[in-house]
């Protein structure tokens, strides 16, 4: 499929007159060029004035009756016009699981709404999660499990899908560290503190609630894949099979090793490199990311070889698997995760073994800390690509994507420039999946041009163009990317990673 010129409909007077001035563009920055639409979408100004009243909106069609109610938040808690997010997690008792706030302390105006909503039970009467918006604060709260989940935000960029799934992968780090089987602890004690058993894992949710404004993994729920050779992936993800085969057998008949629950991974700098698991349970991209953010944040695992028991929170969040989590360097982990504690001896064995074979003459782990080091900006794709300053490439059938290193001196490679970068990928992705007619997507803003491209069950594409690009420009810059990228497609993914 190739992106042409009819696919993409834009005011041809104004957009011409700014490219012959040469000046900045002209149009307004809100102005949306929304694709495969018959009318072009201009955002009302009344939609940017938020009024100052909190109104709880219950997504339900049939509900007859809104609740309103006065926060003051944005004038008590922080100077009007700062961005800010918090991100609260208590039980039905009001008892905090997880806390992001300056002061470690529910504030004020949350707790005001805590306390009102826990005991007028809104939540269990509505299956679906609820939000608030009070002037500029988006407020979205679900109940999970015994857990009732808040997240208030006073970034403009982000929306209440957006929030709702960054609440919904802290949720996830919980019962990853915990397992729902602790939460039956509440049935009997309502006012246990459940936080008593993240004592020393703090640093994962703090990590994962920073990384919300630098990965896109987590807007896209999608896994980061290394770009490596695909011989030596392959033979990466042998050694890792074989050792874990081969321990398995040495107590287990053939047909028995068939049956047992063992998963094997192997990351570098948050990026997977290769994956084995059994074909009758396999992962998916939210656990994985999770995973991720859990082994690579801890600093006490990258001392020495960790045991540690784990839940698949999607997959079976009632059970536990045992982890043994080992960096061979400081960068390159091991995982071998398996739901029999009997067979801590065999993965110690196995894990010896992928050790080894990694080692040995140094060329396996070698390339991967190779692989890991290069950045292959935009230029160094291709020279061609003049005008495109970056861009993020997700594969649906495989959950995975692509992320362009951050280029320089454009951007400059710090968390600021990947924030602001986040900011407008989530801005397109925003536009095109709360529009479900939208396939293609072009804006032109003072300083870049920003496009999105989705092709159903296939691929989603989002880039960020120089502010004077034209519009043939466009279409042949991304039609030359998705030639490279199909080149690169072995090299780039993981053929057959998540089903």
């Amino acid at each position: 499929m190739s992106l042409s010129e009819s696919d993409i409909e834009l005011d041809e007077e104004s957009y011409l007159k700014a490219m012959d001035d040469r000046e900045p563009i002209t149009l307004s920055d809100d102005t949306l060029f929304l694709v495969r639409d018959d009318d072009i979408y201009l955002p009302d100004e009344e939609e940017e004035k938020k009024p100052s009243r909190s109104m709880i909106l219950l997504p339900e069609e049939d509900v007859e009756e809104t609740v309103q109610i006065h926060t003051g938040y944005t004038d008590t808690v922080y100077p009007k016009g700062s961005p800010y997010k918090e991100i609260y997690i208590v039980t039905d008792a009001g008892k905090p699981v997880v806390i992001r706030h300056p002061s470690d302390h529910i504030s004020g105006p949350v707790a005001g709404i805590v306390n009102y909503i826990l005991n007028t039970n809104i939540t269990s009467e509505v299956s679906r999660p609820c939000y608030m918006i009070a002037g500029d604060v988006k407020i979205v709260f679900a109940n999970k499990n015994r857990l009732f989940c808040l997240i208030v935000s006073a970034y403009r960029n982000e929306n209440v899908s957006q929030l709702l799934s960054q609440l919904e992968f802290v949720f996830l780090q919980v019962v990853m560290i915990l397992s729902e089987s602790r939460f039956r602890i509440l049935d009997k004690n309502p006012g246990f503190m459940l936080c008593n058993y993240l004592t020393g894992m703090e640093a994962a949710l703090h990590s994962m609630m920073n990384d919300f404004a630098t990965d896109p993994a987590y807007l896209l729920h999608s896994i980061p894949v290394l770009r490596m050779a695909p011989s030596l992936r392959a033979k990466i993800h042998v050694v890792m099979r074989d050792a874990i085969l081969a321990s398995l057998s040495s107590r287990h008949s053939a047909q028995d090793v068939k049956d047992q629950i063992v998963f094997g991974f192997l990351f570098s700098h948050k990026q997977l490199v290769t994956i084995v698991q059994p074909s009758s349970c396999s992962l998916l991209s939210d656990e994985l990311i999770v995973l991720i953010n859990f082994v690579t944040s801890l600093s006490s695992l990258r001392k020495a070889a960790s045991w540690t028991p784990i839940t698949l929170p999607l997959l079976a969040p009632m059970n536990i698997l045992y982890a043994c989590i080992s960096f061979i360097s400081a960068d390159v982990c091991v995982v071998l995760a398996f739901a029999q504690p009997g067979h801590i001896d065999l993965m110690q064995r196995a894990y010896s073994i992928i050790q080894n074979e990694l080692q040995v003459g140094g060329y396996l782990l070698t390339g991967v800390q190779e692989a890991s080091s290069q950045i292959l900006t935009v230029n160094a794709i291709d020279p061609n690509f003049a005008g495109l300053l970056h861009f993020v490439y997700k594969t649906i059938s495989d959950f995975s994507f692509y992320v362009a290193p951050v280029p320089d001196p454009v951007f400059n490679r710090s968390d600021e420039a990947k924030e602001s970068l986040l900011r407008l990928y989530r801005r397109v992705h925003s536009q095109m999946h709360e529009r479900k007619s939208v396939l293609n997507y072009f804006e032109a803003r003072e300083c870049e041009t920003l496009v999105g491209w989705i092709s159903p069950m296939k691929f989603e594409l989002y880039c960020v163009f120089s502010p004077f690009i034209t519009k043939t420009e466009v279409v042949s810059i991304s039609n030359k990317l998705l030639k490279w990228i199909s080149r690169e497609e072995s090299a780039l993914f993981i053929p057959e990673l998540l089903k």
